[in-house]
Order: C-alpha cells, then sequence, then structure tokens
C-alpha cells in the first residue's frame, strides 16, 4: 500500500513539474531568439526558428509529464 502512494506520488508530482518547466522552457528560448516576441507570436512559434527542436522536445516531455499525471489521478 505504501508503495503505490509512493508511486502516485511521485507521478502526482509530474502535474507540478510539466507546467513549470513548460514555462521556464519557452521564456528561456525565446530570450534566445531576438526576433521572437512573447506578446505577438504563440508559443509553436518557436519552432520556426533554428533552436525548434528545443520546444518540439519541450510539447513532447510536457505530454508525457501530463500522461503521468492523469495516471496518478486514476490511480
Amino acid at each position: 500500500m505504501a508503495r503505490t502512494a509512493s508511486h502516485v506520488r511521485t507521478l502526482a508530482l509530474a502535474g507540478v513539474v510539466g507546467p513549470v518547466l513548460f514555462t521556464v522552457l519557452v521564456i528561456l528560448q525565446g530570450l534566445l531568439i531576438p526576433a521572437y516576441s512573447h506578446i505577438s507570436l504563440p508559443n509553436s512559434a518557436l519552432e520556426a526558428w533554428p533552436t525548434g527542436w528545443i520546444q518540439r522536445l519541450n510539447f513532447w516531455v510536457v505530454g508525457f509529464l501530463t500522461i503521468a499525471f492523469a495516471y496518478a489521478l486514476h490511480l
């Protein structure tokens, strides 16, 4: 029982880490690209620049963290 609670707690932590990680990476990548505007362009526009792989990876990681959080809610 304690082991399951520990797993649920760890998976639920993904619900906290995911949005924070996403926001930090969007801000940092936006600072790397002077032509990018956080106000007038969407986050997905960061994929259009040469460092677009960072944003693509960011979407994948946050997607997996969201799935882990949903699984923790299910448990």
